[in-house]
């Protein structure tokens, strides 16, 4: 089978069925950490708005801000009908039934009653003007005058409608329709006139008519301070405009500017709301501002709480996943223009900085006094969460305590809190937090769980560790997915993160570790009163413990232990070598001890077995012995074999798959510990030259140096020495000792085959 660029994709996408399927690449996806959920404390009017790495969005937010300013406009339609409709046969001659279907609602038959026939008519005349409210008609463009002397009409009769007619209730609502109508044509004249008139703020009480006129307005001012400021009074009194407003708010505006405008404390909240939800960086001092004003808003705790997420991204994101924070502010953590080797320096970076903010909320924090919030269990738990991140272990686990136990995300920031206060070489999972663990694990809690393998992992326990990480990211819901990156740099994969335990302990844990874990899975196994929690943590590692003997093999195979590998090896069940998951039967089917000048990852006349891994193993140990033994005759040919094993290991033999579990035809560096030897081939070169040293018949030594060559050739591309034929000290030897040979050998590709038959001949 030949062996092409797509076995890439083919062995990362089927090779692991259930815990370890192929990456996903999660860039634009929402890679921050964040374990407190500001749905949690019933912000779903702001939900769409919270702090994360997409745009805002939310289709429970959007639906949400739909109907509450329906809900307001509704109201005030009920109003105008002296509260005698109920509100359901309001909502449907407002939103639901057409023009030709209005007959018998109990909202027109009370303007019927009441011979309000000037309100009927403007009923009628908005649902005809509704197909004309976008600039998306025409999606080509190809018409765009042809829409504007559409709209044209429907404007002139509603001027026409306003002048006729004495009511300024219907009035106001037709001068609405003109401006959104003239917005869409581009008439500036029209909406400037009109909102003068009919919606300038002489009036202290405005409606959401007056928002919604106000939105069209503000979009055609040029005064960037003062669209923001307008834009900010809609934000917090239309909420069906919310969406539409973010986009056009402009961040560059300072708080201050914006806030010069405004008339009152309520329209100052409004200021720092919207531009605290624009505001990627610090958000104190407008948060101070609102607390001022008026704490105990929705709005205030909502802030509070994206505040909290801000820290979360800036520094359990890189501290946690040596992910950049996903919503960058005026740093970058990583500079992508140079190698790095320890990303921990980076994330550690501006830690201390953003410490300090975190400090500085606290402070505030701790200054609130909870009769001014609306919520008084939220501010104990941010302040518990600030006292978490700021290292303060026993102040954090003191607030707690007086929180009910009720609020799940302070019991989640209280078993995070003590796995993150243990001692190194000490730490474990606490019995108290066991059965929240379960529990979130079961909801697929994938950011809680990595926080506790974390903290674990880097205290010691890579036993505890690798339990939770083999229970993130089993659902197939792409959705809070958990991503992450090593220490190291690691990239074992086609890309330089991990989403999956097995190719994580692959990349990150050492024998030691893995020999650890595997112990801890045995001994599990046989303990016969387990616990709930034993039995729930053990589950995905003992379904798998055939592919961590495996990996166990693997690791001791990079490092050349040879005997321990296959100690490990012959622990797997044989189902594994042949089985349609895995692929090995694909990847492991050319003979590991053939090779020739030229074959890397095609199959040759010489592939008429298959091997499996302990048994290549095996074999290579047999041949090593048999060439390390002094009084074997054919101690040359045994290092010859050894030597093609060796380099149909490395990423050019047809045995790759004994020291990765992927292969690129690309040399993107792993960071393994046998990275050198995988792309230079020293061990394989090695042994071609004992072969050569020890042979007796010149044909094979000139065989043994062309492949000692071949090589050197790939050592000196590994390490960038731009070298010719010419420059390969082995070549230049073939050619000063052989020369009768060097032609042959260097540029006929069939002459492999007949100077290692003239030493498979010899007696």
């Amino acid at each position: 089978m030949k062996r092409s660029i797509l076995c890439t994709i083919v062995l990362i996408s089927l090779m692991f069925q259930s815990s370890a399927c192929g990456p996903y690449y999660p860039y634009g996806e929402d890679v921050r950490f964040s374990i407190l959920d500001p749905a949690t404390f019933g912000y779903k009017d702001f939900s769409g708005f919270n702090y994360w790495a997409g745009i805002f969005y939310s289709e429970d937010c959007t639906a949400a801000n739909e109907e509450s300013g329906r809900a307001q406009n509704i109201l005030l339609w009920k109003a105008y009908c002296k509260n005698k409709v109920d509100t359901a046969s309001i909502y449907m001659a407002v939103y639901v039934l057409n023009e030709d279907e209005l007959a018998g609602n109990a909202m027109i038959d009370y303007l019927l009653k009441a011979k309000d026939t000037t309100a009927i008519n403007y009923l009628k005349f908005a649902k005809r003007c509704n197909q004309l409210n976008t600039w998306l008609d025409d999606p080509w463009e190809k018409n765009n005058e042809g829409d504007i002397k559409t709209r044209q009409p429907f404007i002139n009769e509603a001027l026409n409608a306003i002048s006729s007619i004495k009511n300024k209730i219907l009035q106001k609502r037709y001068a609405f329709l003109a401006i959104r109508l003239s917005f869409y044509n581009g008439d500036e004249k029209v909406i400037e006139n009109l909102y003068a008139k009919y919606f300038e703020p002489k009036r202290t009480e405005k409606d959401i008519v007056d928002y919604w006129a106000l939105y069209f307005h503000a979009l055609i001012d040029t005064n960037q301070v003062r669209q923001n400021y307008n834009l900010a009074l809609v934000f917090s009194n239309a909420p069906d405009k919310r969406f539409a407003v973010v986009q056009h708010y402009n961040k560059k505006v300072p708080l201050n500017s914006i806030l010069a405008l405004a008339k009152n404390n309520k329209e100052k909240v409004a200021v720092c709301l919207m531009y605290n939800l624009n505001n990627v960086g610090p958000g104190l001092t407008a948060l101070q501002t609102m607390y001022q004003l008026q704490s105990n808003s929705n709005a205030f705790g909502f802030l509070l709480l994206r505040e909290i997420n801000k820290l979360e991204d800036w520094i359990y994101t890189p501290y946690y996943t040596y992910f950049e924070p996903s919503v960058q502010s005026t740093y970058s953590y990583f500079n992508y223009n140079e190698e790095i080797k320890d990303r921990s320096k980076f994330a550690l970076a501006h830690l201390e900085r953003d410490k300090q903010y975190a400090e500085k909320l606290l402070q505030f924090v701790t200054a609130i006094k909870s009769s001014k919030i609306k919520d008084p269990q939220l501010l104990k738990t941010v302040k518990a969460y600030l006292q978490l991140m700021t290292n303060q272990y026993a102040a954090c686990l003191n607030t707690i305590n007086a929180i009910p136990h009720r609020v799940l995300p302070a019991q989640i920031i209280k078993a995070l809190c003590l796995v993150s206060m243990q001692s190194g070489n000490h730490c474990k999972i606490p019995e108290q937090t066991k059965s929240l663990i379960m529990n979130q694990g079961d909801l697929k809690n994938n950011k809680f769980l990595f926080a506790i393998a974390r903290e674990l992992e880097f205290k010691g326990n890579t036993t505890e560790a690798a339990l939770l990480y083999s229970k993130l990211n089993n659902d197939g819901d792409w959705n809070d997915r958990m991503y992450w990156r090593t220490k190291k740099n690691y990239n074992t994969l086609w890309l330089d993160f991990y989403e999956n335990y097995f190719f994580y302990l692959d990349a990150e844990y050492n024998p030691g570790q893995m020999e650890a874990l595997i112990t801890s899975i045995n001994k599990n196994k046989v303990t016969k009163k387990k616990t709930v929690f034993d039995e729930w943590a053990y589950t995905n590692v003992e379904e798998d413990i055939d592919r961590l003997y495996d990996l166990l093999g693997t690791k001791y195979i990079r490092l050349n232990k040879l005997t321990e590998a296959y100690d490990a090896f012959k622990l797997v069940n044989d189902s594994v070598w042949n089985s349609s998951s895995y692929h090995y039967k694909d990847y492991l089917d050319a003979n590991p001890f053939y090779t020739n000048f030229y074959a890397e990852h095609q199959k040759t006349k010489a592939d008429t077995i298959r091997f499996t891994k302990p048994a290549i193993t095996a074999t290579l140990l047999d041949y090593l012995q048999k060439a390390n033994d002094i009084k074997n005759p054919n101690r040359d040919y045994y290092y010859f074999l050894a030597a093609n094993c060796y380099f149909n290991m490395t990423q050019y033999g047809n045995s790759w798959m004994m020291k990765r579990y992927y292969w690129t035809s690309g040399f993107t560096k792993s960071q393994l510990a046998d990275d050198k030897e995988y792309f230079q081939a020293n061990l394989a070169k090695e042994y071609y030259l004992k072969a050569k040293a020890t042979t007796k018949l010149p044909q094979f030594a000139a065989l043994c140096l062309r492949m000692a060559g071949r090589c050197e050739n790939y050592r000196m591309m590994d390490v960038n020495t731009d070298g010719e034929i010419a420059d390969n000290k082995y070549y230049k030897e073939i050619k000063n000792k052989y020369a009768a040979d060097f032609e042959n050998l260097m540029s006929n590709c069939y002459s492999f085959e007949k100077y290692l038959a003239a030493r498979q001949n010899m007696p």
